[in-house]
């Protein structure tokens, strides 16, 4: 059977007997979704998906459940392997004492898992312009005043952003905001007027 790019082997009738199925064969304490995504995982490596194909994959739920922490993990691996191959490549390679650089700038990034990976890159270069010097952190849940963390949130720039303004950065990711040394998040409409390139008419 030929397939179109996003299509499924898996037709929707027989999706839909599936949900029955699973349920019927759930113990106690397994999630639906997981054990549904993962049984359609493993029929969508199938020429020819079945109801008998998924029963016989449902006598044992507990093994699907472990093949998708396995793939789980394996992901998370990769993501991990990628964000360091960007902090390495984002830092320059004669800089110098570099590899304490990497490995300082690495024990930054992982203390915020859910970076993306631009935002790593863009966390690479900001502590380059910090000096090699981890940014202040300020967390969105720190910030008591409903009205000041919106504030906040007006005036800072996305972490992802290009570098060059100065200013707070947040990450949407991770709910943080980060400063540079001598950056606060207390803003001085002067300094934003003089820190905005005026527009040409």
């Amino acid at each position: 059977m030929k397939l179109t790019m996003n299509q499924s082997r898996v037709p929707v009738q027989l999706r839909k007997d599936l949900v029955a199925e699973v349920k019927s064969r759930l113990e106690q304490g397994m999630e639906f979704n997981i054990v549904f995504g993962q049984l359609l995982s493993r029929l969508e490596k199938s020429e020819q998906p079945s109801m008998e194909q998924a029963k016989l994959l449902l006598r044992n739920p507990a093994r699907l459940l472990v093949e998708h922490e396995e793939k789980r993990a394996a992901s998370l691996q990769g993501q991990e392997k990628l964000k360091a191959q960007v902090v390495n490549a984002n830092i320059p390679k004669k800089a110098s004492n570099r590899d304490q650089l990497v490995a300082d700038t690495l024990a930054f990034v992982h203390r915020f898992p859910m970076l993306t990976v631009m935002e790593v890159k863009m966390v690479t270069l900001l502590r380059l312009e910090n000096g090699n010097r981890d940014p202040q952190v300020v967390h969105a849940h720190e910030i008591a005043s409903p009205d000041d963390l919106a504030d906040h949130l007006t005036i800072s720039q996305p972490l992802e952003a290009s570098l060059g303004r100065p200013g707070a950065r947040f990450s949407a990711s991770c709910q943080v905001f980060m400063l540079k040394e001598g950056e606060s998040l207390e803003h001085d409409p002067q300094h934003l007027t003089a820190t905005v390139p005026a527009m040409e008419v």
